[in-house]
């Protein structure tokens, strides 16, 4: 698929330029999902629909992106933001020059830095150990040397975390009602670059950790995981995965956190409530139900709209196509009923998607597999039989068949490993509540629990399952520390084995093995 993306790019800014005089694509639900705003061309401005939906009751005051992208620049990491992107954001357009937000591979170039290999990942390497133990200045100069450039734009950036809201435009040149730029086309600098502000976050958590300034540590930590929870209500599936990484690297940094500096029963039972008072997770369908769906209209639009244009090339885009068609004919396709049938696939996702357990999500992802299989292998039929033929000149419904369920192979998204992505944040976040409350047991006891259950009512009610399976999570103490863990998406119980030994169980080991 990142192949066809990479060909969509070629052409998408030069998406087209007007309607034939009667429409190829009806505008309704059942085929563009969305039916409004739309463009002078009479087609839909999916671009400002999804912004529209996404924006619905935030205003620039309680926007936290409205103060955090402002301290990024006109250029996060490199790559200029369009116009309209902060107009969205109801601010200014930041000026060229200014103290703005650097991720470390930037500071150390603009600050004198070779990029040669050698130069710059032994500091990089230090990015990651600073974020998984408390460390000093003298042990990872550069790296505090970077935080402290950061100062500034991180004071901004720390206003916006704590707004209620987060709302993220789509980064598009285009004037509003106005058509030239496909969703593929709009560049995500500025969704990548929060990952970078969680880690200075979580470095700089750590170094107040190692230089005994608990209450500002934790805050930092707050804080960046509260930017991962804005960040996971993107549009798309990208800028919501890039927010449950952000969680990942915060959580594991909280972790050794509470380990190292080893709180009180008093202070972990107020942490678990700062947890608490965390946004909800905006769940993971909701991108696959809109931003998702609308990228596959787009792309049925712009073949209806672009087949036999002279700059329009099909084999570029989508090979198997472009193999059967010749170059600047046009496709005998029923564009509407092409898009009907891929909205009962989106409709069948989501409704997977939406199963309240693990188990049943599997079962209903299998039986869509099924169906997949089924159609690949019946396109694949196909195709022998219709190549070296122009596709034009065919039957219109097994025309529009076959290229539906090409562009159904090629363009559904993953959203088993979408759901597994989601399932692990919410254990590690789970995790991290059980690791609390075990902390605020010890703390009171000088021993750990022999059972999970021990720990209600007092420090933590109720007692969060295995989400995966909807059973017990794993527990077990030692003379040392214990072992907590979640079988994970295998459901399969590893026996604490995790992710560096090719498993998949999501594990909290106290005592555990701090970076050297």
């Amino acid at each position: 698929m990142r192949i066809l993306f990479t060909s969509l790019l070629f052409f998408a800014l030069s998406y087209r330029a007007a309607l034939a005089d009667k429409p190829l694509i009806t505008v309704s639900k059942e085929t563009t999902f969305v039916t409004e705003p739309v463009n002078d061309d009479g087609f839909v401005d999916l671009i400002s629909a999804i912004d529209m939906k996404m924006s619905k009751g935030i205003t620039t005051e309680t926007n936290a992106a409205a103060l955090i992208y402002p301290a990024l620049g006109p250029k996060p990491d490199g790559t200029q933001m369009s116009k309209r992107f902060y107009k969205e954001l109801g601010v200014p357009y930041p000026p060229e020059e200014g103290n703005y937000f650097e991720t470390l591979p930037t500071y150390l170039r603009e600050n004198g830095y070779s990029d040669r290999p050698d130069d710059v990942y032994p500091i990089i390497d230090e990015q990651g150990l600073a974020t998984d133990r408390p460390w000093t200045r003298d042990e990872f100069p550069e790296i505090a040397a970077w935080i402290d450039a950061q100062e500034e734009p991180l004071q901004q950036i720390l206003k916006g975390i704590e707004r209620e809201h987060y709302y993220c435009p789509l980064n598009s040149d285009l004037e509003k009602g106005t058509t030239g730029q496909m969703l593929i086309a709009t560049l995500l600098p500025h969704i990548q670059t929060l990952r970078s502000i969680t880690r200075v976050l979580a470095c700089r958590a750590m170094l107040h950790a190692g230089e005994d300034r608990i209450e500002e540590g934790w805050s930092d930590l707050m804080a960046s995981y509260r930017l991962g929870r804005h960040a996971s209500r993107d549009s798309f599936l990208i800028g919501r995965l890039v927010g449950f990484a952000m969680e990942a690297i915060t959580s594991q940094s909280m972790l050794k956190f509470i380990e190292s500096t080893q709180p009180s029963e008093e202070v972990c039972l107020q942490y678990l409530k700062d947890l608490e008072s965390l946004p909800e997770q905006s769940p993971i369908v909701e991108s696959i139900d809109l931003g998702e769906r609308l990228m596959f209209v787009d792309v049925v639009a712009t073949l209806a709209y672009n087949q036999g244009k002279e700059n329009f090339d099909i084999e570029a885009v989508l090979p198997e196509l472009g193999r059967v068609v010749k170059k600047n004919s046009k496709i005998n396709a029923d564009w509407d009923t092409l898009l009907k049938n891929a909205n009962q696939w989106y409709d069948r996702m989501v409704a997977a998607m939406k199963q309240d357990s693990y188990s049943k999500q599997l079962t209903a992802f299998e039986e869509i597999d099924e169906s997949l299989a089924a159609l690949n292998k019946n396109r694949t039929t196909v195709s022998r039989i219709f190549q070296g033929l122009a596709l034009a000149a065919k039957d219109k419904t097994a025309t529009t068949n076959y290229i539906s369920d090409m562009l159904v192979s090629l363009f559904l998204p993953a959203v088993n490993q979408v759901t597994i992505a989601e399932i692990r944040c919410h254990q590690r976040f789970s995790n991290l509540q059980l690791a609390l409350a075990l902390a605020a047991y010890h703390d009171k006891h000088q021993e750990y629990p022999e059972r999970l259950k021990q720990l209600t009512p007092n420090w933590l009610d109720p007692i969060p399952l295995d989400h995966f399976t909807d059973q017990p999570l794993k527990y077990s103490r030692s003379d040392e520390g214990y072992l907590l863990y979640s079988v994970g998406s295998n459901q399969v119980d590893d026996h604490g084995k995790s992710f560096d030994e090719q498993k998949d169980d999501l594990v909290v080991r106290v005592p555990s093995k701090m970076s050297e």
